[in-house]
């Protein structure tokens, strides 16, 4: 906790303060077929938002590829 999220955040307001950290995680796909998910790390601080967590995107490694996607990606 707190989770924030578009589902129940407009009436569950939380507040955001200074000190807190945050799994900020985003997803992108086509449920039950194919997908990505990316989580940073974060602290909040009073003047700025800093990620702590710096993943090279190099090393992502592609997991259960859909058939054909390397040749579509190029494009």
């Amino acid at each position: 906790m707190p989770v924030i999220s578009r589902i129940w955040s407009l009436d569950f307001p939380v507040e955001i303060k200074a000190g807190m950290v945050f799994a900020l995680e985003t997803q992108h796909g086509k449920m039950h077929q194919w997908g990505v998910r990316i989580e940073e790390m974060l602290i909040v601080h009073e003047d700025k938002v800093e990620i702590i967590s710096n993943f090279p995107v190099e090393q992502i490694t592609v997991v259960d590829p859909m058939p054909g996607y390397s040749t579509l990606a190029g494009r």
